[in-house]
């Protein structure tokens, strides 16, 4: 089974879609709880 470079390429956005949003929500968490 192997992916293409397509398939990594969604893998990887998404990924930096899932960080940036985690990294958000910890900083407004943060801000409200700091």
């Amino acid at each position: 089974m192997s992916i293409t470079k397509d398939e990594v390429q969604t893998l990887t956005s998404r990924l930096d879609l899932l960080i940036a949003k985690g990294a958000r929500e910890y900083k407004d968490w943060n801000q409200k709880h700091g």
